[in-house]
């Protein structure tokens, strides 16, 4: 997964906090879907987690693939066998997930990940484990650490991401105005994905969403291609860090983007760098749109597709995080999101920044898909 680059670093699930989802897994699995189906196999998509399941599922669908393609837990499946299927086991090379960390002598948690493990690898005369191999050979113990054994022993096959999903870079001269039959997947980097952002924002039509934690020193071009499209009658919404936890994220700053018409939320951790347009294209990558551009290699990924780019906007709950109330006590005051780890009251509250008032969000509860 390492030429994926930030497609393959798992992403931390808002209601739970623990890391539960990829988006390279969600389309590598759709590529392997049309694989199969092209050869009129049918096959299942599983995954542990309902998050990773919803985005593997609009991707199919924005695919076109039909119910011979399902979805859902291991659990769904038990008690049938398909010809191919596919247990996407949501682990990175950084930190270990849930299934590298089940054993049998371990927690109740840790054996139900066994047991997961267990049924998803045995549903399938031929199933493909979805991993990065940082995190199969890195793993000392549990199913991983059997996985990567196999491997060595050359009794389970590996094979790169790259046969069946791949990244395309388009000549310079074509990064401003792409042809109608772009990729799913295209590649740009600084001044391309520049350009082509530009091009998309002067496009858009309905909405906009922007993840960029870091703000610039100085004004940035993008603030009034954004502005632009505010003023259009374009909803766009910016979720930034908090001052307090990230300096230069000064009320200036803020000021200068809430004065160009965009509804700004600060949330305290905030990690993701994304842009969502209209809802049904994507960027995603290592560029926060918003912030002084660095030298070193920054690049964003444009994903084609409504189904999946409304999956990425539920998942991170785009909609409840974009509706930042204001302190009852202090009205001038715009609360932040922050996610609170201990006492009895654990989860996301919006945090007055004057008073430390918490008020609890309304997170809409995650439903895991069933697709066929």
């Amino acid at each position: 997964m390492a030429p994926f680059g930030e497609l393959a670093r798992i992403r931390v699930g808002v209601q739970s906090a623990r890391r539960e989802w990829w988006p390279v897994g969600a389309l590598l699995a759709r590529a392997i879907a049309e694989h199969h189906q092209a050869l009129g196999q049918p096959l299942a998509v599983m995954a542990p987690y309902a998050a990773q399941l919803r985005l593997a599922e609009a991707a199919m669908l924005d695919a076109g693939l039909d119910e011979r393609a399902e979805t859902g837990l291991p659990s769904r499946f038990q008690g049938r066998r398909f010809p191919v299927a596919v247990l996407d086991l949501v682990e990175g090379g950084r930190e270990p997930g849930w299934l590298a960390a089940a054993r049998v002598d371990g927690t109740r948690h840790e054996l139900r990940g066994l047991r997961l493990f267990n049924l998803g690898t045995s549903r399938a005369e031929r199933t493909y484990l979805l991993a990065d191999r940082a995190a199969v050979d890195g793993t000392e113990h549990g199913p991983l650490a059997e996985v990567g054994r196999l491997c060595r022993d050359g009794r389970i096959a590996v094979v790169g991401a790259g046969r069946f999903l791949s990244l395309r870079q388009l000549p310079a001269a074509e990064a401003v105005e792409p042809a109608p039959d772009l990729p799913s997947l295209l590649a740009l980097e600084g001044t391309e994905f520049l350009a082509r952002l530009e091009g998309e924002l002067a496009a858009a039509e309905g909405e906009v969403w922007v993840w960029s934690p870091q703000l610039a020193t100085r004004p940035s071009p993008v603030l009034g291609w954004l502005g632009a499209a505010a003023e259009r009658g374009c909803r766009v919404t910016v979720f930034v860090k908090p001052p307090h936890e990230h300096r230069p994220n000064d009320e200036r700053r803020l000021g200068a983007l809430r004065a160009a018409g965009l509804t700004v939320v600060a949330i305290y951790g905030v990690a993701e760098r994304m842009v969502v347009l209209d809802r049904r294209r994507a960027f995603i990558g290592n560029v926060s749109v918003l912030a002084t551009p660095h030298e070193r290699d920054e690049g964003m990924v444009l994903v084609d597709g409504e189904r999946f780019a409304r999956a990425l906007l539920a998942v991170e709950q785009a909609e409840v995080f974009g509706a930042a109330p204001a302190c009852a006590r202090h009205p001038a005051a715009r609360c932040y999101a922050q996610y609170y780890r201990r006492g009895r009251q654990k989860g996301w509250f919006w945090t007055c920044p004057w008073c430390g008032e918490r008020r609890r969000l309304p997170l809409v509860p995650e439903a895991a898909p069933a697709l066929g």
